[in-house]
Order: C-alpha cells, then sequence, then structure tokens
C-alpha cells in the first residue's frame, strides 16, 4: 500500500520512500525501479529476528539524528517505526506529517488471538511483542506520536473506533485500503484455466489468499473442509502464501490429521497473474481471520466477481454487506462458515446474480481513484494549515 501510494503521488510530486529494508527483486521490482527508496538505516542481515533488529535500530539511529527528514515538506508515516519518527523529526524541525494507521501495532497492543496463538509464532513476531509491550518507552513514544499528527487516515471503521479509544484521537478520517480494478477484473476462462491444471485444483473450488501466520488462523479453514468433503469429496480448498518453518508445519499436520492432503492444496508463493487467475477460476472465496483491521483478500475476490465469505466481524463486516456481495458466518463457529460455502456452492443462480454485484461494489467503492481523493485531500488540508 505504501509504495502503491507512493507512486500515484509521485506524478505531481517529489517523493522518497524510506523503509527498514527491502529486496528489489523480490517486494515489487515493478514499482521499485518507478521510485526513489531508501533506507532508515543499513540493512542488518541479523538471522531469525531481522526485521525486529532492523526496526530498532532504524528508530534508535534516527531518533538521534533526525536530519535526514528535516528538507521534506510533509512526511506520510505507516507503521512503526516511521510515525515514531515523524514525531521526532517534527519536534526538530518542524515538519508536519499525517499518520496512515493500517492497524494497531500487534507487537504493542497483542489483540487476544496473538495471546492465544504465540507458540506458532515466529520469533521475529514473539521478540518484539515480548519487547516493545514490556518497555513502558514504547508504549509512551506511540501515543505521543498518534496524538501530535497533523491528521490521521485509517483503513476502516473498527481502527477509528481504537484510535479514539487508545489516543484519544477523534478526528481519524476513513481512507479505505483499495484494489486496482483494471487487474483484478474477470478475464475470459481461456486466459485463466491454466492454474487449476498447474495446482490440480478439484471442483468445487474454495479459495483463500492469506499469509502464513497463526493469528490468520488457516486452520480454521482446513477444519472447515471435513465439512464440506462430506458434500463434496473432490472439492479442493487452495490456501496461497509463502511456506515457512514455524506455522506452515502446524497446517500441513492439521491437513494430515484430518486425512484432507487431497482436498488441500498449499500453493507456495505464486505470482500476481497466478493470483488473479485463481480469484477468477474460484467458485467462492473464503476469509478466516479473526480480527482483521479490514481484509483486503474479500476486496480482491470481488472485484475479479468471486464472491467472499467471512465472519461477521471486524473489518470484513464493513466491505461485505451479507447476502448481496457475500456472506457473513457467525463469529467464529466453524460449522456456520462451512454451512454457508455449501448452500453457495449447491446454487448457481445465486453465484452468476452475485457475481455482478460484487465487481460493482468495488469500483464504487474501493478504486484507487477513491483512495486516492481521501488522502491528497487531506495532504492539502495540512500542508495548507501548517503555511499559516
Amino acid at each position: 500500500m505504501p509504495l502503491m501510494q507512493a507512486f500515484k503521488l509521485s506524478d505531481k510530486n517529489d517523493v522518497t520512500v524510506f523503509c527498514t529494508m527491502y529486496d528489489k527483486e523480490k517486494c515489487f521490482p515493478e514499482l521499485m525501479r518507478k521510485l526513489k527508496v531508501k533506507r532508515f538505516f543499513y540493512d542488518i542481515p541479523f538471522p531469525k529476528i531481522r526485521r525486529s533488529v532492523n526496526h530498532l535500530a532504524a528508530y534508535i539511529y534516527n531518533s538521534i539524528n533526525p536530519r535526514k527528514f528535516s528538507n521534506y515538506d510533509l512526511l506520510i508515516c505507516n507503521h512503526q517505526p516511521s510515525i515514531w519518527l515523524g514525531y521526532r523529526a517534527k519536534k526538530r524541525y518542524g515538519v508536519p506529517y499525517i499518520y496512515y494507521a493500517q492497524g494497531i501495532s500487534r507487537e504493542l497492543y497483542p489483540r487476544e488471538v496473538d495471546l492465544n496463538v504465540k507458540d506458532n509464532w515466529d520469533k521475529d513476531r514473539s521478540v518484539p511483542t515480548g519487547l516493545f509491550s514490556k518497555i513502558s518507552h514504547f508504549k509512551k513514544i506511540d501515543k505521543k506520536a498518534v496524538r501530535e499528527a497533523d491528521a490521521v487516515l485509517t483503513v476502516s471503521k473498527k481502527i477509528s473506533k481504537e484510535l479514539e479509544t487508545i489516543f484519544g484521537r477523534d478526528d481519524v478520517k476513513i481512507c479505505n485500503p483499495c484494489v486496482d480494478v483494471d487487474k483484478f477484473k474477470r478475464y475470459p476462462e481461456e486466459d485463466t484455466k491454466g492454474v487449476v491444471d498447474k495446482f490440480r485444483i478439484g471442483r468445487p473450488f474454495i479459495l483463500t489468499t492469506n499469509r502464513h501466520e497463526a493469528h490468520k488462523k488457516l486452520d480454521w479453514l482446513v477444519d472447515m473442509m471435513k465439512f464440506v468433503v462430506k458434500t463434496y469429496p473432490e472439492s479442493s480448498l487452495v490456501i496461497t502464501g509463502k511456506k515457512n518453518d514455524f506455522y506452515t508445519p502446524f497446517l500441513e499436520k492439521r491437513i494430515k490429521d484430518l486425512n484432507l492432503e487431497k482436498n488441500v492444496i498449499l500453493t507456495n508463493e505464486i505470482t500476481d497473474y497466478e493470483l488473479v487467475s485463481l480469484y477468477n477460476q474460484a467458485d467462492v472465496y473464503v476469509y478466516s481471520p479473526p480480527e482483521e483491521d479490514f481484509g483486503l483478500g474479500p476486496i480482491e475476490a470481488m472485484s475479479c466477481g468471486t464472491v467472499p465469505i467471512a465472519w461477521n466481524a471486524a473489518g470484513p463486516k464493513e466491505s461485505i454487506i451479507d447476502g448481496e456481495n457475500g456472506f457473513l458466518a457467525e463469529p467464529y463457529r466453524i460449522e456456520d462458515m462451512a454451512e454457508k460455502v455449501l448452500k453457495f456452492l449447491s446454487d448457481e443462480r445465486l453465484k452468476e446474480k452475485m457475481r455482478e454485484k460484487c465487481r460493482k461494489h468495488v469500483v464504487q467503492n474501493y478504486s484507487w481513484e477513491k483512495h486516492m481523493e481521501v488522502l491528497e485531500g487531506t495532504i492539502i488540508e495540512v500542508l495548507d494549515k501548517n503555511k499559516n
């Protein structure tokens, strides 16, 4: 999201992107080549906890010497530690900053689901959670940084309420995440059917897209399949996402224990073309995270005309209108999600009826044009305010 924001803004502005670490060959390489990208600090290749070490090093170094930010007219801060550095630059040099909150820091404010699944965390999440949540300085600087921001934007009403509760910000604007509707769309059948053969996908085909992380609760969808296969023994649940050594083994064991090796497919990393093709070919899309801030997967699915099913909770209930452009299952009852999947799969007429509504809903509410309208409007407001 930050890279695409920068790319859109670079049409009319001189934009530089700062980050703790990146790989130009793997992290949106086409965008990287079009943008000025710099590191906050040196990339320290520390094994297992590379992200944590680099976040901490970037914060310490740039807090002591935030001069590199002094010549910018405005900073847009996504995540920590960038919001903390925005605060330091404003205090030292008077540079205004906007906080685009994609969520409340899980390291500083772990959620119930995070604490319940921490045995399956990777060290790059467990180390900062243990460190940041126990050292009072980090919560103090986080609260100061959010409260002092010249404007705060966020992805959903859910996060807006949390920002008001935790930080006292009652002036937060919603700036929904978005998708490239020209990329995520319906394509001719012959252009996308190759993925079905490549991954040996059976029908009906159920899709989910997410990182292999414990708090995403992909294992719930594996449990759901034990109900689905009773009616559709040849059905497939396809789970995208890069495999890892901390959660994927747990997922694979669950699949094996339920004798679902022929029905659940873990694709590992896939290309953008394969992702869009999977969205096009899927009969239905399912989304399992229980406390998601927004949930981009259902939006991408809808943009491709594929109906999503998610929990009637958190972010997805803001984008899915139950019975209109998707379905919302009772949180967090796996049997209810399975029932909704089975009911939808049995009704071809309903599938065709809802497909057009899905696409229309995304184009009207979650395009980049809508997103940039809010973002650019906020930028102008902040710059005008700081001129006076």
